[in-house]
């Protein structure tokens, strides 16, 4: 994720975390390594994923690059990003 054009702003403002900080927690993956992080497969993603959209803890950065706040049962919260590309 440190590789990412994220717009810091954007960011912040979903998540009310600065970009930087959301990096330095570890808690920022890629949908493949989310589900790894999480000990999850595809189809537990794309559910978190949709319950992540529906509470409106997504975000859109531009032509198809999101980030959600995808919360599993009994694991911490982690941002993802497009968690629906799996």
């Amino acid at each position: 994720p440190t590789a990412l054009t994220v717009p810091a702003d954007k960011f912040e403002a979903q998540f009310g975390l600065p970009w930087v900080d959301a990096l330095a927690s570890g808690k920022v993956f890629n949908a493949l390594d989310g589900c790894a992080h999480l000990e999850i497969d595809a189809d537990a993603m794309a559910s978190a994923w949709g319950k992540a959209s529906d509470a409106k803890k997504l975000v859109k950065f531009g032509g198809g690059f999101y980030c959600g706040l995808v919360e599993v049962e009994g694991k911490p919260p982690v941002y993802i990003f497009n968690g629906f590309f799996m």
